[in-house]
């Protein structure tokens, strides 16, 4: 484990390490391949990072422009809307002076109708 490449005991060990008749230069050692162990370990976790930020950053660029292209589509409905109001309104303004333009047509006609019942009393 870590703890014994750095030399500690592990309690859960039946073995028990007697470091005073390990020679100096195997102690040495020891910690040179515990240091080189964990300089392995740290620079793999380096990678390891540097390709998640990696992916990250990728995936927020991909985000970025899915979010334009919202953006645009939002901006292109945001028009088409505003032109249909406007196309609504128009109708509306239309309907309304065709039924008023209607409206006044049946007046006269009704006015019409009477002065022509009126002539045809006057007349008898």
């Amino acid at each position: 484990t870590t703890n014994q490449n750095l030399g500690e005991e592990n309690p859960d060990s039946s073995k028990k390490r007697n470091h005073s008749k390990a020679s100096p230069l195997t102690r040495i050692g020891n910690v040179v391949t515990s240091i080189s162990g964990k300089k392995r370990r740290v620079k793999e976790i380096e990678i390891e990072l540097i390709e998640k930020v990696t992916s990250l950053e990728d995936e927020i660029a991909s985000l970025r422009e899915t979010n334009r292209a919202g953006i645009d589509r939002y901006d292109a409905l945001a028009i088409e809307n505003q032109n249909l109001r406007e196309l609504l309104e128009k109708a509306t303004k239309r309907g309304s002076d065709d039924r008023k333009e209607l409206e006044s047509a049946r007046k006269r006609q009704l006015q019409e109708s009477e002065l022509y019942e009126r002539g045809r009393k006057a007349r008898r």
